[in-house]
């Protein structure tokens, strides 16, 4: 499923189009390695492949994890930190903005949202326990399967939206720099104009619980689909000219890069939140920021579409 309006109407009817098989999961690998897992991983459920009603409960504790009350109370800590690593960079007058600033800085923060570092067991554990309390549907398997999962959605997602947004803007004579820095709220139609054409995520699978037809075509009950979320984004019936950058669009908000209805990613206001924090800082602290000279983006091998290295000197 590559158009826009195909990949909306399928995750906004869960009921006709299961979440299942929405990414592979553990359990999914050959016998001997399932049996190596017994005991050590548990077998449980996970947000993202899970349908209603189970679904539910899930998402709950997630609502909680991620408020807006919560991601406030972390932006002292999202400047502290980002300052923290350009003063480890800053003297060298050149670095990697992947390896050197975006990565560390977003593991810096989702390990203090999650309440790790993992020698942190009593935080750990009482995040664990307010939880289960909070939603008895919830079991602690579900909890540390869960907790396992968005720990690393969360990271590589974050960080694959910074680099991609510093690109854009360091790109084309840094055009976007320096309408920015003189006008730092518009750093957000950045955000969401880099969220619509470099998705961080390409895309999940859905499975059909019945027979359905979907652009003429037939399809009986137990057909796999894959959404790719970062071709409906440039799907121009519902974006024009999508390759262009339009910080004036009218639609900028209606792209798929978090996905939308019940799945929607929880954490999509802590990314955004991330990014421009971090953004800002380095608007701030080195504001004649280039790319490095005969610098040209590389992407990793992966369903993430992130750079290898973002090379910038100063």
């Amino acid at each position: 499923m590559t158009r826009y309006d195909e990949i909306k109407s399928i995750v906004d009817d869960p009921d006709t189009y299961s979440s299942s098989n929405a990414i592979p999961v553990l359990w999914q690998n050959p016998e001997p390695v399932v049996e190596a897992l017994q005991g050590i991983i548990p077998e449980a459920a996970t947000v993202v492949n899970t349908d209603k009603p189970q679904h539910a409960p899930l998402r709950k504790v997630l609502d909680c994890a991620f408020s807006d009350r919560r991601i406030r109370r972390r932006m002292s800590l999202m400047r502290t930190r980002s300052a923290e690593l350009v003063d480890q960079f800053a003297g060298a007058h050149r670095a990697d903005l992947v390896s050197a600033y975006a990565d560390p800085y977003v593991q810096l923060i989702v390990s203090d949202v999650f309440g790790i570092p993992a020698e942190d067991n009593d935080r750990v554990q009482g995040w664990t326990k307010h939880g289960t309390d909070m939603v008895p549907a919830v079991s602690r398997d579900d909890l540390h399967y869960m907790f396992r999962g968005l720990r690393f959605a969360g990271h590589d997602t974050t960080r694959d939206l910074m680099t991609s947004a510093l690109l854009l803007l360091l790109d084309n004579d840094r055009q976007l720099w320096e309408m920015v820095r003189a006008d730092h709220p518009a750093l957000q139609q950045v955000i969401e104009e880099t969220l619509r054409r470099d998705a961080p995520h390409r895309g999940l699978m859905r499975v059909t619980t019945r027979d359905v037809e979907i652009g003429g075509t037939p399809l009986p009950a137990g057909t796999s689909l894959p959404l790719l979320f970062g071709s409906a984004n440039r799907d121009e019936t519902r974006f024009a000219a999508p390759d262009e950058v339009r910080l004036s669009r009218a639609n900028i908000h209606e792209h798929l890069a978090f996905g939308t209805g019940i799945h929607q990613c929880p954490g999509a206001q802590l990314a955004r939140t991330e990014v421009r924090t971090a953004i800002e800082t380095l608007l701030d602290r080195l504001p004649d920021l280039p790319l490095a000279p005969g610098y040209e983006p590389s992407y990793v091998a992966s369903f993430f579409r992130g750079l290898e290295r973002l090379d910038v000197t100063w």
